[in-house]
């Protein structure tokens, strides 16, 4: 019996973590497309600078022209100065748009790293939140200061971690008794059925994608019937209450059964 509820919990815990790299691989195809149509920006602007650098040289070289006419040809000079002084305008605002388009692109690549490093820390922080309770113990251990609603594991928790156990090495500071109740965490029976939510809907999702692509095959026009059933729900819910540790399915024939978790 141990060893089917050991089972039983490996196979949870397996769910619970595909539900949880599913969500990370979704966040991170968003991000990743967003950093991509920010890279084609980037692109685009650095096109647009170019264009813009070579109309400006065009722009000087009909200006050095310009020069070479008024010393070779003494007459009309105030006319040519006129010229001269409406291209240099023309050279100087172009300029000026190219320095902007600079700004522009420098400040879109700063946001490229930093999407880029919020890719990175939401990739660590799904998989190191550890609730209010947790962030209030943490704050308690390692005299911290940071607020209980933000319960992902934060830069400032890894220094504090890593001073802790420096001091621990010097003989500062006590060990934590990991079996020791106030270590522990119960979860609610509302997680537990959030996560079997997440899984339904995971299994949904690959149902309507199965029939969509299988439609595309064969030519076929889904419909919103077709595509969305109830039965990943149900057939999840109904293994959860079924198969968990701690919930039975009575038997109305048999009175036993409702002594067999007792």
């Amino acid at each position: 019996m141990e060893l089917k509820e050991n089972r039983i919990n490996v196979r949870e815990k397996l769910r619970k973590k595909e539900v949880e790299l599913v969500n990370v691989q979704a966040e991170l195809a968003c991000t990743e497309s967003e950093v991509e149509r920010l890279s084609n920006t980037v692109k685009r602007e650095e096109d647009n600078v170019k264009y813009k650098q070579s109309y400006c040289d065009k722009l000087v070289e009909r200006v050095e022209k310009l020069k070479a006419e008024i010393s070779s040809t003494r007459g009309s000079k105030i006319e040519m100065m006129e010229r001269l002084k409406k291209k240099h305008r023309v050279v100087d605002y172009f300029r000026e748009q190219l320095r902007k388009k600079n700004l522009k692109v420098k400040s879109q690549i700063e946001q490229i790293a930093t999407v880029e490093a919020d890719l990175k820390y939401v990739q660590v922080a799904q998989r190191c939140e550890f609730g209010r309770i947790g962030r209030r113990n943490m704050n308690w251990r390692l005299n911290l200061d940071i607020p209980q609603n933000n319960t992902f594991w934060l830069p400032r928790d890894v220094l504090a971690v890593a001073d802790h156990l420096i001091g621990m090495k010097f003989g500062m500071g006590t060990l934590d008794d990991m079996n020791h109740l106030k270590n522990k965490r119960i979860r609610y029976v509302a997680d537990l059925l959030q996560d079997q939510l997440g899984l339904a809907l995971v299994r949904l999702e690959k149902s309507v994608r199965g029939t969509i692509s299988g439609a595309i095959r064969h030519k076929l026009i889904p419909t919103p019937h077709n595509l969305v059933t109830s039965t990943p729900l149900t057939t999840t819910y109904e293994s959860f209450f079924g198969l968990h540790p701690l919930s039975q399915v009575l038997d109305r024939t048999n009175p036993l059964t409702q002594i067999v978790h007792g």
